[in-house]
């Protein structure tokens, strides 16, 4: 993401850079702000909800489709959710499992990435194999 971001506009950092019809939106924080335990509900989740409310395309930065990514790691996840997870192999079942998503337990071990992808497939939206894109 970071040579997304410069590429486009250099290496500003602010927390908002707004709705750009047909354009690119990006979160970019300053590093001062950022703060793990309180980043997902001060920052990223209300700009990914206001992206949702939208309507837009989110771009895949990540591969989505390896739990590696969507996890701190693996250690905390019982065995029987993880032979769950590997049996995931298309957008639609990672998306169907992230809607359905109701353990605390699993849901305290998701990465950011895979806090935006629950979030993501509870707003309906699935990821797009072709443009790495997820869209409703």
């Amino acid at each position: 993401m970071k040579t997304v971001v410069e590429e486009l506009i250099g290496n500003l950092k602010t927390q908002d850079f707004g709705a750009k019809t047909g354009g690119f939106n990006v979160l970019n924080v300053s590093d001062n702000l950022y703060a793990p335990a309180t980043f997902w509900n001060t920052y990223n989740k209300p700009w990914l909800q206001t992206a949702i409310n939208r309507g837009d395309e989110i771009a895949a930065a990540s591969n989505p489709l390896d739990i590696n990514n969507l996890f701190k790691g693996l250690n905390g996840i019982p065995q029987s959710e993880l032979n769950i997870l590997n049996g995931l192999s298309t957008p639609e079942q990672f998306a169907s499992y992230f809607k359905n998503l109701n353990d605390p337990d699993i849901y305290s071990q998701l990465s950011g990435f895979g806090q935006e992808f629950e979030l993501l497939s509870k707003s309906n939206y699935v990821l797009d194999l072709g443009t790495k894109k997820f869209i409703k």
